[in-house]
């Protein structure tokens, strides 16, 4: 026997925005940087030397928003089947007498809209010699210096910052 086909709501409280639902987002986000870097020639052992040293700094803002957007049970607990006959089709069953009639609702599915705002700075470091030590041999050394720092403010929740603090050191 052929069932009718029709479409599933679910309630308020456990949305299903993939099904009967769309998603709005606006990502704002602006990335600031600058860099130096200098090399300073100099003579030693009777060889042309350099000595290289510079930095960078980095910075990003973002701010994100979402909207879920979703069909939901106005009336029920949920998982309510409305049945594409009786003159129902796709086309109208999210027509104004079908939602008043069916107790449908359009609700923000707050479970996945979550806003938030972002902050990263990274900045890095170097120092190095590039040492001819005679017409055969060279040396080149240095230390590079790396750190980041990562915030995250969730509107839900406005008075909790996530700190990923990050430091790499390699000596080359």
């Amino acid at each position: 026997m052929n069932q009718p086909e029709y479409i599933s709501l679910s309630s308020e409280n456990s949305p299903k925005p993939n099904d009967l639902g769309r998603v709005y987002s606006k990502l704002n986000e602006n990335i600031y940087g600058a860099k130096a870097n200098l090399a300073v020639p100099f003579k030693w052992l009777d060889e042309s030397q350099k000595l290289k040293f510079g930095g960078l700094i980095s910075h990003r803002d973002r701010d994100f928003s979402i909207d879920a957007l979703g069909y939901t049970d106005a009336i029920g607990f949920g998982n309510k089947a409305i049945p594409l006959t009786g003159g129902y089709t796709i086309f109208n069953v999210f027509s104004p007498q079908s939602i008043a009639q069916n107790g449908i609702d359009l609700s923000r599915l707050d479970l996945s809209s979550t806003d938030y705002k972002g902050k990263a700075d990274q900045d890095a470091g170097y120092v190095m010699l590039d040492n001819k030590l005679n017409k055969k041999i060279r040396l080149v050394w240095g230390h590079v210096l790396n750190g980041m720092r990562s915030r995250l403010n969730r509107w839900a929740r406005p008075n909790r910052n996530i700190i990923i603090p990050m430091f790499c050191l390699r000596v080359t």
